[in-house]
């Protein structure tokens, strides 16, 4: 079986795209790192709430991957990831695969959490990644409904 990736354009892409996000699809890489930008999303976990704070993020993830299958859909997820030791920052990199009819989308985002020096936080911050991947899925499938 041979699959070629087509060029996020026509009749399927119409549903979902329009003009301007067309265009943002041709740029090769799109970088929305700036901590102010993300500050104002950003939570704060204390020590005591880390394991309900896991199972909260672990249930969303398990939740939204679920409905994704339910719907039928073709989607996959991985989460690599790559430690700078100098300065603590932990780099995620989730790689989506969706498809569609005859559009197939191969997205990748990189996340950075800062000060990640011990384990549990970038188990974490590795969760939290995986649950904003799926989420992100489930959000693309439901806007072609």
């Amino acid at each position: 079986m041979e699959s070629t990736a087509v060029y996020v354009t026509g009749e399927v892409c119409g549903k979902v795209c329009d003009v301007w996000t067309q265009k943002i699809g041709a740029i090769k890489s799109i970088t929305l790192g700036k901590k102010d930008l993300l500050r104002g999303l950003a939570n704060i976990v204390i020590k005591e709430k880390l394991q309900e704070i896991r199972e909260m993020l672990q249930e969303s993830a398990d939740s939204d991957r679920n409905e994704i299958e339910k719907m039928g859909r073709e989607f996959s997820l991985s989460v690599a990831e790559s430690f700078n030791k100098t300065n603590g920052a932990l780099t995620l990199t989730l790689s989506f695969t969706a498809h569609l009819e005859d559009m197939t989308v191969y997205p990748k985002v990189k996340v950075a959490y800062y000060d990640a020096q011990n384990e549990d936080m970038r188990a974490l911050a590795k969760l939290n990644s995986k649950a904003i991947g799926y989420k992100a899925g489930l959000i693309f499938y439901n806007s072609l409904q």
